[in-house]
């Protein structure tokens, strides 16, 4: 990790990656693991590890996980995160990570992850936020996560606009965890290996505005069967505006809070 990017290098990447890297996961629960990204990430970074646990309820997003994973000692399962059906203190470390605001009971979910969590065990938590400083770039992004989450409302799916810095925080005080410490980072852990992490700084590179767009239209994709006209095409027209916007800026992922504490 010797060589990256001034941006990349102050993140705040390189001491998270430090903390995983002093970390023996042991069992692993990553709760809402979607395509197994946080897991591949962990698998990476952490000291060590026994075996990996995935749960979410997208069963598409957990065979692209399955797929994604092979070769890692992990099993993703369908099973909600408020109703995890795990004996108390059956994982060594559990985590989530960017799936907070798709949490309609947060603090169900949290409670269900300390219960499963041994005593003494590692709790992680990863949100991107909204707050702070932000390039214009990382707005770009905050803003289109909002317009996102105002059209899955809108067709009935829970999914809310990206957290404050303070309101992730009360989220994780709601359990009795200790040793609880935050970090921010404007890069995600994953940069630091990554072959793309020079061409990545540049967030107007054509591949970033084209993969902001796309998710963007893929959006509005979904509003055209709306039978709420009126509605569909107010959001619509933010939509095409946020298209004009990713190619003024670009976009780039917004900044991440990091919060790890024991049981």
């Amino acid at each position: 990790m010797d060589d990256l990017p001034k941006g990349l290098e102050h993140s705040g990447a390189i001491e998270i990656a430090r903390v995983l890297g002093n970390l023996d996961g042991g069992r692993v629960l990553d709760v809402g693991t979607g395509d197994g990204d946080f897991i591949a990430a962990l698998a990476e970074f952490l000291g060590d590890f026994s075996k990996f646990t995935g749960v979410d309820l997208d069963v598409e997003k957990l065979e692209k996980g399955r797929e994604r994973l092979e070769g890692v000692d992990a099993e993703l399962l369908e099973m909600d995160g408020g109703e995890l059906s795990f004996v108390d203190g059956a994982f060594d470390t559990v985590c989530i990570s960017h799936s907070l605001h798709h949490l309609e009971r947060a603090g169900d979910v949290m409670a269900e992850m300390f219960r499963v969590l041994r005593p003494g065990g590692t709790f992680i938590l990863q949100e991107m936020f909204a707050d702070g400083e932000q390039t214009p770039a990382q707005m770009t992004d905050i803003l289109t996560h909002h317009w996102s989450a105002k059209v899955d409302t809108l067709l009935g799916t829970y999914h809310r606009e990206t957290y404050l810095r303070k309101e992730i925080r009360s989220a994780v005080e709601v359990i009795d965890l200790r040793d609880v410490r935050a970090f921010e980072t404007t890069h995600n852990i994953k940069c630091l290996t990554c072959e793309d992490r020079f061409k990545c700084e540049d967030p107007l590179d054509p591949e970033f505005v084209k993969s902001g767009v796309k998710d963007i239209e893929d959006d509005l994709q979904k509003l055209e069967a709306f039978p709420d006209r009126e509605q569909a095409d107010i959001l619509s027209e933010e939509g095409r505006a946020l298209m004009n916007r990713v190619h003024e800026t670009g976009v780039y992922p917004a900044s991440t809070m990091f919060v790890i504490g024991r049981k």
